[in-house]
């Protein structure tokens, strides 16, 4: 039957039913028997009801089990050295004095056990936050200069603590690590030597430190003034050349072969 003799019928919802199995090209249910015309209510395609779905199970942008990717938190490393102080382990305690923090060691730093507790200090020098970082850099400081025999026996141990501290890439752990790297390597004319085997495996992120201008406050280090990352990092290098000899300077001239010698 045309459309023409249904006056009271919106065209935009007329079909004809063409067969029993009630749907057209479109995939629009019909509801009638074949020949019949029948108004059928509009629907919306099928990607609007899932997108409508979806939507109605989220709140806040968040969809059912799954987080955001700007949602997913920075995971925080928790040091071995953090954990040790939080439970009480650490011969060391954190002392205010006004503007300034200072440690109170509860033993002297020559009477400890080096093998055990110099690379936990060294661990802590990725703390960020205090008490954890002024006891970090300022016992480190401490234990190298208080026994440097006893320091330079723990030096393979040490290295991987430097390198991880060194990969965060922030600017006041890497900082703060050079700043010991240099104590270190100052504190006995035989550390300087004893470092060469590992420079190829503390050097390659001072190909990008040497160019970093990020002026940071010394934590540990006196009235040092603020400096920045690069100067550090060019620093560290000449001090290790010194220190280290013709030995030294070939290993940093293989990982950074830019660098120039700073003796004449």
């Amino acid at each position: 039957m045309p459309s023409a003799f249904l006056p009271n019928v919106n065209r935009a919802h007329v079909y004809l039913v063409t067969s029993s199995r009630g749907q057209d090209h479109s995939g629009a249910r019909k509801i009638g028997i074949s020949g019949q015309v029948c108004r059928l209510p509009q629907r919306c395609p099928k990607e609007a009801l899932m997108t409508s779905s979806r939507s109605s199970r989220r709140q806040d942008g968040r969809s059912a089990g799954r987080m955001q990717p700007l949602e997913r938190k920075q995971r925080v490393t928790i040091t071995a050295f953090r954990r040790h102080y939080d439970r009480g382990d650490l011969p060391a305690g954190v002392l205010h004095l006004g503007t300034r923090n200072a440690i109170d060691w509860k033993i002297a730093p020559a009477r400890l056990e080096y093998h055990f507790f110099l690379p936990l200090f060294f661990d802590g020098l990725r703390e960020v936050a205090e008490p954890y970082r002024t006891l970090a850099v300022q016992g480190c400081i401490d234990l190298v200069l208080g026994a440097p025999s006893k320091s330079l026996a723990c030096l393979p141990k040490l290295i991987p603590a430097i390198r991880s501290a060194l990969d965060t890439l922030d600017p006041a752990v890497v900082h703060t690590t050079l700043g010991v790297l240099q104590v270190y390597a100052l504190s006995s004319p035989h550390v300087g030597p004893a470092l060469v085997p590992h420079l190829p495996h503390i050097l390659p992120p001072f190909s990008a430190l040497r160019t970093w201008q990020n002026a940071v406050e010394p934590v540990g280090f006196g009235t040092v003034s603020r400096q920045a990352v690069g100067d550090a990092a060019m620093e560290t290098l000449e001090i290790l050349e010194k220190r280290g000899g013709a030995a030294a300077f070939k290993a940093i001239k293989r990982t950074l072969p830019t660098y120039e010698s700073c003796i004449q």
